[in-house]
């Protein structure tokens, strides 16, 4: 069953993890995972291997589909399983449409190589374009797509621990300041509300106290908001 650390609803995860489950499932894969758990990062991560399926089923798609940021582990065989690449299509439309953030990293290949789609990557497509030739070019695409976009290659650096470490700790920043823009959205949005409030208060009649309550229904703490910034001047 998929890794879930929440409940379903919209960015109900802070990552997708999309990866070819042989290749780093008991590596860099189980790392990462453990790794941005340990930072409280809510993170989807698929056990299965589904390859019997030509399309991407709708767990998949509605988990990309409610995560603020896709870290795609591109190995020696990712692009050899029909479903990452059809998982990579999905990711990388997100980000197309500007919903969704991600971070490529490279594992034992060269970005060059997937980049270009030389080597063991040619052997690859040449087989699924005898097998599916019109899926073949939106593959190729979104994997020239994510290879453009800068990332990680485990091939540059000596320590792979420390790599996972800064591509937790990257995450980790992203998401804050994911955050703190949609705090600042939140408070942005009660400027309205609160020339209406201010002007019912009557605050222009002298020797008058007014109290005023704020209940927070709970959800994106925009009440939260509100209060803060309506407090300034006020004892």
């Amino acid at each position: 069953m998929p890794s879930i650390t929440a409940t379903t609803s919209l960015r109900n995860y802070d990552v997708f993890l999309s990866f070819r489950g042989p290749d780093t499932r008991r590596n860099i894969v189980s790392f990462l995972y453990k790794e941005l758990v340990r930072k409280n990062i809510r993170t989807f991560k698929d056990d299965k291997e589904l390859e019997s399926g030509r399309i991407i089923s709708l767990e998949l798609a509605r988990a990309i589909e409610q995560s603020k940021l896709a870290v795609v582990v591109i190995s020696k065989n990712y692009a050899a399983s029909t479903w990452c690449l059809d998982e990579l299509v999905k990711i990388m439309d997100f980000v197309n449409k500007g919903s969704l953030t991600v971070i490529p990293v490279f594992y034992k290949v060269d970005p060059c190589h997937v980049r270009r789609q030389i080597g063991e990557v040619a052997v690859q497509f040449k087989k699924h374009e005898e097998r599916d030739h019109e899926k073949v070019l939106p593959w190729r695409q979104a994997l020239t797509n994510l290879a453009n976009i800068s990332g990680y290659c485990s091939c540059e650096r000596e320590d792979e621990s420390k790599m996972v470490e800064d591509i937790a700790e990257r995450i980790s920043m992203l998401i804050r300041t994911m955050k703190t823009r949609s705090n600042e959205s939140n408070l942005a949005s009660t400027d309205g509300h609160m020339e209406s409030l201010l002007y019912s208060l009557h605050l222009n009649l002298k020797k008058r106290v007014r109290v005023v309550g704020i209940r927070e229904r709970g959800g994106n703490g925009r009440e939260r908001a509100f209060f803060c910034s309506f407090r300034v001047g006020f004892m």
